[in-house]
């Protein structure tokens, strides 16, 4: 009986190695969790906000943006560049009165999230990995800012106070979101070679 020498077997198992991972498909289904909170005075205790609506739209903010408070709560993109208006592909669930969730199906999207009570809205590019199932992140509202405190940027959300034009001031909101908590999953936030750089 001939014997495979033990270096053959290694360059075998390699090689079925690389067929399976080259053969899994990537796929950029995510469920995305967003935990809306409101913090009334400065310094004070942010609290569960429950007075929102959010959606989703498979693009990236280079090209899509929310141009008024009115598309931001009924979920309106614009086109920058064409001015084409297009409703959104997705709207979140509230999920006992505490979180939002969407599925995204598209490695970009833009996410829009309205506080119709405080007439508030943030929103953002999401860049997301592949076969990563589970995202999450927070967004915080601060009525408690002054008007001339808009736009502003945190936690790579545009804050916008609402009936505000934040075209002259705004800029694209970055591009990355939060893995699960607890998880060893990642996002990618390098943007495609193609897509200009975030300018904070």
């Amino acid at each position: 009986m001939r014997r495979i020498p033990f270096i053959g077997l290694l360059a075998v198992a390699a090689a079925a190695g690389l067929t399976f991972f080259s053969c899994k498909k990537v796929t950029y289904d995510a469920t995305f969790t967003i935990t809306p909170t409101v913090q009334r005075v400065n310094n004070g205790v942010e609290e569960p906000r429950d007075s929102v609506v959010a959606y989703g739209f498979d693009g990236d903010t280079t090209t899509w943006k929310i141009k008024t408070f009115e598309d931001a709560l009924n979920g309106v993109f614009t086109n920058d560049v064409s001015g084409e208006r297009r409703s959104y592909a997705r709207r979140a669930d509230m999920d006992g009165g505490t979180r939002l969730t969407m599925q995204i199906a598209s490695r970009f999207s833009v996410v829009v999230v309205c506080d119709y009570a405080d007439s508030i809205y943030a929103w953002r590019n999401v860049q997301i990995g592949g076969n990563l199932p589970l995202l999450t992140t927070l967004v915080k509202f601060r009525p408690w800012k002054p008007a001339a405190a808009y736009p502003y940027d945190e936690i790579r959300w545009r804050m916008v106070l609402g009936r505000q034009t934040p075209d002259a001031t705004s800029t694209d909101p970055a591009t990355d979101a939060t893995p699960n908590p607890g998880s060893d999953q990642t996002t990618d936030d390098t943007p495609p070679a193609a897509a200009p750089p975030f300018r904070p």
